[in-house]
Formats: structure tokens, sequence, C-alpha cells
């Protein structure tokens, strides 16, 4: 009988293999858009990531006969944990093929590395934290995920629900297609605050983009402190994330937009292009020998983009700026011929922002958060 183990995997030729598992279990699937390897190799870089300055984490990989089954990461966020003062652990990474004697161990390897460190809840997946990919796509398999978020086949689910996992939140994903007319609506709104506020909207200047990265960043931590689930970004996280999307909000200028009053940065959207529809045609994940001419024509290609976040300074919110930049943003996407965005993720119980983007947008994907209480974890866990 095929024999199943369960080795660390956080050094050397483990951590490397372990990095290949969603290249080697997904290859063949239609949907599933391969990772640059360098940049999916940072990602777990203890050593450079910026995450792991106020984290800790465990790599785990599952291999059957010596070959490479399914993998997993435990974390133990020490920024979200002080923040909401609570023993909240993750996992993330996660990747199996579709047999629960895998899932199950990675499961429990991630559940007992948390509980030894004392954890009291597993929650995921998230790699490594809200801040980066997470949830599990449970609605809207009909089509690849978009710059950010992540991709699973659809048995992912009930691998994580058989051992016990149950749902904690999800997230939506909005489709707006440039064909909609902008909805009255928002441009009533838009034109009020224009007439009766002194609020600038305006593109990012990349030629002085380390003090933009730090606007960006006060109303980025300020417009989501209250949010479920929310860790503040540092500013090594933030300059981390701004320098690697910067070849892409420099192809899509337009979608770097600050909102100010006074000079003061008092909202601002961030949307890039989908290279996700440039990176499905480097099959492999390697840029050489020829995977960046075609990364490079295919950007040249890409006719949707990714909002990804678009955040107001609470005491400016229900004043319509909000509506001010989706207007913008839109107009501009539409004069360049882009043909569609998504906006993702939003929490399922953010009714305000849910219901404003309903006007124009469309409910196409369901992205889940699990949780299993560490407590409940039985002997053969």
């Amino acid at each position: 009988m095929p024999s199943l183990e369960i080795v660390p995997a956080d050094t050397g030729r483990a951590l490397r293999r372990f990095i290949d598992v969603p290249y080697r279990l997904h290859r063949e699937r239609p949907h599933f858009v391969p990772p640059l390897r360098r940049e999916h190799r940072d990602l777990f870089d203890k050593g450079r990531h910026p995450f792991f300055l106020h984290a800790e984490a465990a790599f785990f990989l599952a291999q059957r006969d010596g070959q490479p089954v399914g993998r997993i990461e435990a974390i133990v966020n020490h920024a979200h944990n002080r923040f909401h003062d609570d023993r909240v652990g993750f996992f993330g990474a996660f990747e199996s093929e579709n047999d629960r004697a895998v899932s199950d161990a990675l499961l429990a390897s991630a559940a007992r590395w948390l509980s030894q460190h004392g954890m009291r809840v597993m929650r995921g997946p998230v790699t490594h934290s809200t801040n980066e990919e997470c949830g599990l796509l449970v609605d809207g398999f009909e089509e690849p995920p978009m710059i950010g978020m992540p991709y699973n086949p659809p048995f992912y689910p009930s691998l994580l629900e058989a051992f016990g996992l149950t749902k904690v939140k999800d997230l939506y994903a909005w489709e707006v297609r440039a064909s909609q007319a902008i909805p009255d609506k928002i441009h009533r709104v838009a034109e009020i605050v224009r007439k009766r506020t002194n609020v600038v909207v305006r593109l990012v200047n990349f030629g002085d983009y380390t003090s933009e990265i730090r606007r960006a960043m006060s109303v980025y931590n300020a417009s989501w402190t209250r949010n479920w689930g929310f860790v503040p970004l540092t500013e090594a996280e933030f300059v981390h994330v701004a320098e690697r999307l910067r070849p892409l909000l420099e192809r899509f200028p337009e979608g770097a937009l600050l909102a100010e009053v006074g000079g003061r940065p008092i909202g601002f959207c961030l949307a890039v292009l989908d290279a996700n529809q440039a990176l499905a045609r480097v099959r492999d994940g390697r840029l050489f020998p020829f995977g960046l001419w075609t990364l490079y024509r295919g950007l040249r290609r890409v006719d949707q983009v990714r909002v990804m976040a678009l955040g107001i300074r609470p005491e400016f919110r229900h004043s319509g700026i909000d509506a001010l930049i989706y207007l913008e943003l839109l107009s501009r996407g539409q004069r360049l011929g882009y043909r569609r965005a998504e906006i993702s993720w939003t929490l399922e119980d953010n009714r305000t922002m849910n219901r404003a983007i309903r006007m124009g947008g469309r409910h196409h994907k369901t992205y889940r958060l699990y949780d299993l209480p560490l407590t409940s974890l039985s002997p053969c866990h």
C-alpha cells in the first residue's frame, strides 16, 4: 500500500518541492493560472518577506512514495493577535490531491502546530494574512481568478468541511462590465460632491512614488481598521506590495487614484491590470527562456482590471466621495477600452459597500474562510 508522510518543508529541497506543488497538481486544469515562480519563491522566503518580521510559520509537505501530493502553511500572526486580542492561528497555501487521507493529514499537522503555539482557533485559508490571497473559492468556478485572487478546484471545500472546518465568513467578488451604463445615481452623487466639497481626485504621481505610498498607506490602515479580520499593514509590507505592483500600475496609471481635501489624503483606489490574462499563457510560471516574451506580448492584450482596494477615511464616509472615486475609475476604464473589471473582495455583511456595488455590478464569485476550534481536535486528528 502506498505510504503517506508529512514532512517539514521550511528549507532546502523540501521547500523547493513545497513551492512546486501547485504547478504539479494543477498544470492540466484549464482555469489554473501559474504564478511566476520567482514571486512564488519570494512569498515563502522567511528571510526576505516582511510579513515574517511579525509572524511565525511552518510549512508542511505531503508525500506519497516520495512524490509531493499536497502542502500547507501554519501561521501565527502576532500582529493579528495583538490587534484583535485573540489567539487565532491561520493555515494557508493549502493544496491537496482529491484524497481525504492527504488533506486530513495536512490539516491535522497545521492544527497540531498551532495548538502547540498556544492558538485556540485555526482559520483559513489565508496566505499569509488577509492582506494577501485569502479564502477558498466555493462559487464561480467557470473562469480563472484575477490577479491576487486564489485558485482552487471544486473539491477543496468538501475536503476542508470533512475535516470539521465550518464557515466563518464569505468574501464576495463583483463583476462590472464596461458595456453597462454607469448608474445615474452615481453621476448625481458625484456631481453633488464636486459642487459642495473641495475634494480633489488625482492620479498617483509615480515620480514621487515613495511619498505617495505613505499617503495611500495612511488611508488604507485608517479605512479598514474596523473591518472583520483586518490587520494593519506595516510600512515594510505596504512598500513590498507597492513595489511588486508598480509595473502593472504604470501600465494602467488611471487605476491608482488619491482623493484629497486641502492636500490631506482622505481616500484612495487601487485598480491593476489583470496580469493573469497574460500569465495564463506562461504555463510553467518560468520567465526563461520563452516566458518573458509570452508575458510581455500578453500584457498588451489585457482588457480587464481588478479593483483591489477602495477606501475612505471613517470621518469622510457617507459623504459621496466613494461615488466620485468610483465614477472617475469607471469613466477612465471605459475611455481606455477595458472590457470589464472585478471588485474583489468585500465582506458578505458589508451591506453599505455591497449595496453600492450592486447598482452597477454583479456578484459573480464567492470565497470562504473557515474556522476550527482547536480544543475540538480529536485524538485521531
